[in-house]
């Protein structure tokens, strides 16, 4: 069930949402072609976040901060950011 009852508004914001899907995935690409490994941590931030919503539906008791979370997906995106490619150089001279 929609938050609105008016069909329009809603027909109109899944279309905002997939032209800026569709434009948002060109710069990802664009990003994943150019850092090294950018690919590894947005893999291991998903593992991660996956084991964080096994853990709380199994062991709903113990619960990480969010803090200590959100400091480990920022560190894996500084990461993921640290080295980018080199340019390949080119053999004319």
């Amino acid at each position: 069930m929609a938050i609105c009852s008016e069909t329009w508004l809603i027909v109109f914001g899944g279309i905002i949402g997939i032209i800026t899907l569709r434009l948002s995935a060109g710069l990802f690409l664009s990003l994943l072609d150019k850092f090294v490994y950018l690919q590894d941590s947005a893999y291991i931030i998903i593992l991660g976040i996956g084991l964080k919503l096994l853990a709380k539906a199994l062991l709903p008791s113990y619960i990480l901060p969010d803090s200590l979370v959100f400091s480990l997906i920022l560190l894996l995106f500084i990461w993921g950011f640290s080295k980018g490619f080199e340019p390949k150089e080119s053999g004319i001279n």
